[in-house]
Formats: structure tokens, sequence, C-alpha cells
């Protein structure tokens, strides 16, 4: 039996239900672009605007804030996501929910902060149903692949967190393997990897890991 496979049938037993979010540890990653200053010490751009993010602020003009940060690459993803960690932070639903409409931000990112329910679309970086079911054959005669939410909320469950390829174009090893930084900071935490491609990976460029 391979090893994800060990994994998956201890998962499978100890888990009674599907979870459809999970915990992510901070990302191992470089602080947020600084700003040009004359002063010795550089201030973060998530610290510039995080603070006005500590109370309840107007939806439309956070919208407009966050995306001109994206816009003129002042923040990242990862940033965003690493932002709305900071106690007290409020982003709104419904600026999240237009950043993602409009792409600045995945469908996952917008999820996790306003805590809403995943869906597969919101991983669709890491998931694809067919592929997650025709490749893991420990799945098969245990879930219906015309099931497609037990299928998601089994990848959600149990697949992160054994390190199970998901689609054609995530390998979760590989990745591990191609970064020491990564795996030094997660260790077996699996999910954690899933989580650090979409939020830090540079779809533009070609994927070698």
């Amino acid at each position: 039996m391979s090893e994800i496979r060990k994994r998956a049938a201890a998962l499978l037993l100890a888990a009674s239900a599907a979870a459809s979010s999970f915990a992510f540890s901070a990302v191992p990653a470089a602080a947020a672009p600084a700003y040009p200053s004359k002063w010795q010490v550089q201030i973060g751009w998530t610290d510039v605007i995080g603070a006005g993010l500590l109370k309840t602020t107007d939806a439309d003009a956070v919208y407009r804030q966050l995306r001109n940060s994206f816009m003129y690459q002042l923040m990242s993803e990862g940033d965003l996501y690493r932002l709305a960690q900071t106690e007290g932070v409020k982003i709104p639903a419904q600026s999240l929910s237009r950043l993602a409409s409009e792409g600045w931000i995945s469908g996952y990112t917008y999820k996790i902060i306003a805590g809403l329910p995943l869906t597969p679309a919101d991983m669709a970086d890491v998931y694809d149903a067919s592929y997650y079911y025709t490749n893991n054959v420990w799945l098969h005669g245990v879930i219906d692949p015309a099931d497609t939410n037990a299928l998601f909320q089994n990848f959600l469950a149990v697949g992160m967190q054994v390190g199970a390829q998901a689609n054609a174009a995530f390998r979760p090893a590989a990745y591990r393997a191609s970064n020491k930084t990564l795996n030094d900071a997660y260790g077996d935490a699996w999910a954690n990897y899933y989580v650090n491609y979409i939020l830090y990976h540079d779809f533009s460029k070609p994927y070698q890991g």
C-alpha cells in the first residue's frame, strides 16, 4: 500500500464527517513590499492600510483601497490573507466579493476570509473532481463519483491532509520537495502546501515542481 493510501485510510477511519474548512499556518514569505522612505525603518504596505481596517469601514472604500494595492502591485494575495488574520482587522465581505469577481483575488481567499463555505471552483487551482477520483484508487468503492459534493468534501477533509494529487497541474509532493523553506515550516501538514500554492504561486509561469 502506498504512503498516500496509508495516510488516507487512517484519516478515513478517524474522520466521521468531512469539513469544509481547515486551519492554515502562517506562510513563511517575505514581508509586504515597503514604500521608499528617508527613514531608517520602512513600513510594509499592509501595515499602512491595516490601520484603517481596525474598525467598521465603508465596503466601497475598502474595495477601492485594496484594488489599487493589487493594481499597483503593492500587495499580494498572500499579504491580504495575512492581513485578514491580524487581530481586530475587519475586511467587509462585499469588498472581497468584488475583488474576487474582478479577478484580483481567488475565490479561495474571498471565501476563507469572509467565512463562507468553499466550492470546487474556489479550489480549481489544485482540484478537479474527475482527476481526483480517477487517480486516487483508494477512493474507489468509498465515494460515489457522481456525488460531487461528497467527493469535494473528501478532498478537503482527507485528500488535502494526506497530500493526494487532485489535478494535473499541482503535484503536492514535488511542490514540497522543491521548496526547503516550506518543507521546514510545514513538514507533514500537507494541506498548507495546497493553500500556499493558491496564494503565492505565479500562475504566469509554468509550474516545474
